[in-house]
């Protein structure tokens, strides 16, 4: 069974009919490595349930240094919740 069906069961309980349901809302993407999901300045539009590998989010200082703010694993979501639920532009990448 997908990764994400077992995620959502350690919360709420779902029949694999319910869950195939809400699965068809996804949209299942690989990101190759060194790909920006988002990049800063633009507004976060899709939430990322990580199935395999992991994903960082980060911001650049106006002295171009890096600061790693988090780091997203496998059976995680990646996601700018400010720009996401106000649909601002994105301060971290």
């Amino acid at each position: 069974m997908h990764p994400l069906f077992h995620f959502i069961n350690e919360y709420a309980t779902i029949s694999e009919a319910e869950f195939k349901f809400f699965l068809s809302n996804f949209i299942q993407k690989e990101i190759p490595k060194k790909y920006y999901l988002l990049e800063q300045g633009e507004t976060c539009k899709y939430m990322a349930f990580i199935v395999e590998g992991a994903m960082r989010q980060y911001y650049i200082d106006e002295k171009g240094v890096k600061h790693i703010v988090n780091l997203h694993i496998e059976n995680s979501w990646a996601v700018d919740r400010e720009s996401f639920v106000i649909r601002t532009p994105a301060f971290i990448l």
